[in-house]
């Protein structure tokens, strides 16, 4: 509940099975998660739900914040993951930072530290968590309900 309440984007359509997903921008395994991901968010297979979080001594924490007001969040990410640092550039405003901030005192209570962490419910209905980049993407994504 506390990830779902957190400040987010949704990516990919409400119908599909979802899986929350906290993220750093510039974090490689979040990248390399998120590229194996997009084909099941694009198929319409999976809906992701980023939660940004960042760095305040580094560019990240600004990204993570202006991925918040983005109009399209999967374009956006999508881009972003691939090279284009521009699409989340600029300044985001001082309700996104602090909703930024505050993602990062969640994961400061919840002693989360690496990124990528998933967390999705299965098949079974028991709630499920990944820390770090998954071994292998596809047993996630099979254990997800259809």
């Amino acid at each position: 509940r506390d990830l779902e309440a957190a400040a987010g984007v949704v990516l990919g359509k409400g119908d599909a099975p979802q899986l929350l997903m906290v993220v750093n921008p510039d974090c490689p395994f979040c990248h390399a998660t998120w590229k194996e991901m997009r084909d099941s968010v694009s198929r319409g297979e999976l809906q992701v739900r980023l939660i940004p979080i960042g760095d305040a001594e580094k560019d990240n924490e600004r990204a993570a914040a202006k991925l918040l007001t983005v109009g399209n969040p999967t374009e956006a990410w999508d881009k972003y993951v691939g090279g284009d640092k521009k699409v989340l550039a600029g300044d985001a405003g001082d309700v996104q930072l602090r909703a930024v901030r505050n993602n990062h005192l969640l994961i400061d209570r919840w002693n989360i530290r690496s990124t990528p962490y998933l967390v999705y419910r299965s098949k079974d209905g028991r709630v499920k968590i990944v820390q770090g980049k998954p071994d292998r993407i596809a047993a996630v994504l099979t254990d997800l309900p259809r």
